[in-house]
């Protein structure tokens, strides 16, 4: 196998892309929690929104992972079965997720009651797992471990 054809790194690369794009959104929202965002000119209400933007995407690309990846990934790769580390992940991420969802409907109903203290710590409550799935896929999606299991022709098709 040639491992130096471009076409074995395309699954990792396009990951490492978006989970790069995410943390970044994550972190930035985490900073400006505590009320800085209005010294970079948003209101609390954009501010809310941005927030809620990040937790759709987010929780759109752990949906798509879990319902269109990694089913055909754990075809082959454990890693990526139901009940193993990275689909246990998911489900901690989600209650994050969750909690984020929370605080922007309470926050959107009734703008006094936000508190960046609690938003950073539902973040904290989720963050580190969320690092650690990130860099645990993309070490499983590698193209050395790739190698292992698919085919060329099979990592070109995947629906990444």
């Amino acid at each position: 196998m040639n491992m130096s054809d471009p076409r074995w790194s395309r699954v990792s690369d396009k990951l490492a892309s978006f989970h790069g794009f995410l943390a970044a959104q994550l972190d930035a929202t985490y900073e400006l929690a505590d009320g800085t965002f209005q010294r970079r000119g948003m209101s609390l209400q954009t501010f809310i929104s941005e927030v809620a933007d990040f937790k759709r995407q987010l929780e759109t690309h752990i949906n798509t992972e879990a319902r269109h990846v990694y089913p055909i990934l754990a075809q082959r790769m454990p890693a990526f079965a139901p009940g193993q580390r990275l689909s246990l992940a998911h489900g901690a991420v989600r209650r994050g997720l969750d909690g984020i969802d929370s605080i922007i409907s309470k926050t959107t109903a009734n703008p006094p009651s936000y508190n960046g203290a609690e938003l950073r710590q539902c973040i904290d409550s989720f963050r580190a797992t969320l690092y650690a799935l990130f860099a645990d896929e993309l070490r499983e999606l590698h193209p050395a471990n790739m190698q292992r299991y698919w085919s060329l022709n099979e990592v070109i098709a995947l629906p990444v």
